[in-house]
């Protein structure tokens, strides 16, 4: 984990802005913040367990052998989606203050792309995204986009 990055994610502030209630994250566990922020991001490559173990492993040095998918579950619910986002600004921040970011003509080349999201067949989901009607219903659909540093290999 980077300087950034595990400074972030350890810093009490930035814990506790980013926790659902002020309870969450404040007793030594198996998944404290910093783990389940890191297994989020790292989440794309195998199962939710498997990666999850492999950090732990990786973390703890074999000292929690078993999470369960509903302690995973649990841990996740406790997290806000303002953690990554604010780990995206904070990066994108510290790598255009130390010049890291390409430029071309003085100006940051970006592409951009989007996808849609089939989203669980949950009325609050439908009310908020709508989606597209079929044989049982409405089913949910969410729209994504990013913006892509050509030059700097950054999702923005």
């Amino acid at each position: 984990m980077s300087g950034f990055l595990r400074h972030t994610l350890t810093d009490p502030e930035f814990i506790a802005a980013h926790r659902q209630r002020p309870q969450d994250f404040t007793r030594t566990r198996a998944l404290p913040f910093a783990t389940v922020v890191t297994w989020l991001l790292l989440n794309f490559q195998s199962s939710m367990r498997q990666c999850l173990q492999r950090l732990l492993d990786d973390l703890c040095h074999g000292r929690f052998t078993a999470v369960t998918k509903g302690a995973i579950s649990q841990a996740r619910a406790k997290l806000k989606a303002s953690a990554l986002i604010a780990l995206n600004e904070g990066l994108l921040r510290q790598a255009d203050e130390g010049a890291r970011l390409a430029r071309w003509m003085g100006h940051r080349l970006l592409a951009i792309d989007g996808s849609s999201l089939h989203l669980h067949a949950f009325a609050e989901l439908a009310k908020a995204f709508g989606g597209l009607h079929h044989g049982n219903g409405l089913r949910p659909l969410a729209r994504v986009s990013f913006a892509f540093d050509v030059l700097s290999a950054v999702i923005q």
